[in-house]
């Protein structure tokens, strides 16, 4: 899964603010998320057996 960091030392250096309160991700956002990655990997393997084959 995707997840949201926000550490002082690289909010200070993009010059935001550093909020205390990070939200957490829906259910629907998580499973977007997912299916993205999915996507993204089952590509991978598809182009990986045509570059080794």
């Amino acid at each position: 899964m995707i997840i949201k960091l926000q550490l002082p030392a690289t909010a200070t250096a993009t010059g935001q603010q550093v909020s205390k309160a990070v939200e957490q991700p829906t259910r629907k956002d998580r499973v977007k998320a997912d299916r993205i990655v999915i996507a993204i990997i089952y590509l991978l393997g598809i182009i990986g057996a045509a570059v080794f084959a």
